[in-house]
């Protein structure tokens, strides 16, 4: 475990690789309703220097990500340990 700060800037390269992993299909979500309806909650924020951040989309404070928000800090981890970046930039 390491800790994984969720400022744009911090998230934004495990956001990204988040992303390459669900595009190429190699991220497998369970056929899990909740969190596939926690992946529909979201909206990816990008800021001038590109960084990006998944929010709730259109600012409903009802919407839930936490099941998003926590995928994405565990790929954080594992690209600190070496995980393969998938060329993210």
């Amino acid at each position: 475990m390491s800790p994984q700060s969720q400022t744009i800037g911090n998230m934004s390269k495990c956001t990204k690789a988040y992303q390459r992993l669900m595009l190429s299909g190699q991220l497998i979500i369970d056929d899990n309703n909740l969190v596939r309806w926690c992946h529909s909650n979201v909206e990816i924020k990008s800021d001038h220097n590109e960084n990006q951040k998944p929010i709730k989309a259109g600012g409903k404070r009802t919407a839930k990500i936490d099941p998003v928000i926590s995928s994405l800090m565990a790929v954080g981890a594992w690209l600190e340990v070496g995980g393969h970046d998938f060329s993210v930039t």
